[in-house]
């Protein structure tokens, strides 16, 4: 029982960034509902590679790991601030109004799963002690909640799309969780 109760903890708390993006996403773009699933299923499956690669990782090469640790919180600043950066330095839209947008593509998509999801490496420490099907199964909550999360925050982002400047603030967004991954990483 506490096993699914901490994975299901862990699987919020990891989450949480994945949720700020897909919001963030689709305040930029209003996608269709196929188009926020795919999202939040990419999220998901970054959400759950992660931390299997950290529990890969501490039962084979401790120290790597101990190393990747350690610069995984720059490495999401910097991919964060880029994204966020690149949503809130836009040109403004042309003629064409908010339709002619870019869009977001599967290469800035999975940018983004990578992203938000690198500071979950560390979580596999978190999983240590698992065995490897419990390991499997804990990431598979993981996903599961994650998919949920993100569904919900492309449907808030959807609602608060159509207020003025909402694609620069989701790059502000985008920025500040960078920020945070970094100062947690760093200090905590």
């Amino acid at each position: 029982m506490w096993f699914f109760i901490n994975s299901a903890g862990l699987g919020a708390g990891l989450a949480m960034d994945a949720f700020s993006v897909a919001a963030a996403n689709n305040m930029r773009e209003r996608m269709s509902f196929f188009k926020q699933a795919c999202c939040s299923l990419v999220y998901a499956f970054f959400q759950a590679l992660m931390p299997f690669t950290g529990w890969l990782l501490i039962h084979t090469l401790l120290n790597v790991f101990r190393q990747a640790r350690s610069a995984a919180p720059a490495v999401a600043f910097i991919l964060l601030c880029l994204i966020g950066g690149r949503m809130l330095f836009k040109k403004p839209e042309g003629p064409g109004g908010p339709e002619s947008a870019a869009k977001l593509g599967p290469g800035m998509l999975l940018l983004q799963g990578l992203a938000t999801s690198i500071d979950a490496l560390s979580a596999g420490t978190a999983m240590a002690s698992y065995s490897m099907a419990e390991a499997l199964l804990c990431c598979a909550i993981i996903a599961f909640i994650t998919f949920w999360i993100t569904l919900a925050g492309a449907f808030l982002g959807r609602s608060l799309g159509s207020l003025p400047f909402a694609e620069k603030a989701g790059g502000v967004i985008l920025i500040f969780i960078g920020i945070e991954i970094l100062v947690k990483g760093v200090f905590f």
